[in-house]
């Protein structure tokens, strides 16, 4: 083998190991869930939650639910709802700045729901604490509560988590490593 086929399959090996970090990295980058908090301290959204494998955008919102949220909910079985508000919980009990409330501004809550089992203008709950200190409060699991009026709590809304581009590496990126 002659010197130059070795330096090219060598700077070709190092570039593909290079490439693949880069790629991980970003990659559970791009997996990492953030609150958006208005004023620090309320949470009034989380990109990027991961719930049973999947990603969501959530949105704490604040209305009727059959407004804001429809039928079919996201999560409609209560399993599922558990699964949601506990993802919740975990995230904003890691918050450096502490969560201790949700929704818009103008209708802060110290609560959140996640609808499943929408039966008429009634939907059954799992109801989360704000500052995630325990994730669903047990004495409201199931409860039937009014879909149709404005709630006690804030609702959290979930929508497909839709990666943007810049989340992504790009050839771009990549190549002014290598210059």
């Amino acid at each position: 083998m002659n010197t130059h086929t070795w330096k090219t399959r060598s700077i070709t090996a190092v570039l593909a190991g290079v490439v693949t970090i880069t790629l991980l990295l970003g990659a559970s980058a791009a997996h990492a869930a953030t609150v958006t908090q208005d004023p620090p301290g309320n949470a009034t959204g989380i990109l990027r939650l991961e719930v049973n494998g999947e990603f969501y955008d959530v949105e704490f919102l604040w209305g009727r639910g059959l407004d804001l949220i429809g039928v079919p909910v996201d999560f409609p079985f209560q399993d599922d709802a558990l699964a949601a508000v506990d993802a919740i919980a975990l995230v904003l009990a890691a918050e450096s700045t502490p969560v201790t409330t949700v929704g818009p501004v103008s209708d802060m809550s110290d609560f959140f729901d996640v609808p499943y089992d929408v039966v008429g203008a009634n939907a059954r709950i799992v109801r989360g604490n704000s500052d995630g200190s325990g994730g669903w409060t047990s004495g409201n699991i199931g409860d039937s509560v009014p879909y149709s009026l404005p709630p006690a709590n804030s609702w959290a809304n979930f929508s497909p988590f839709d990666p943007s581009p810049t989340e992504n590496v790009t050839w771009g990126q990549l190549k002014a490593l290598f210059q």
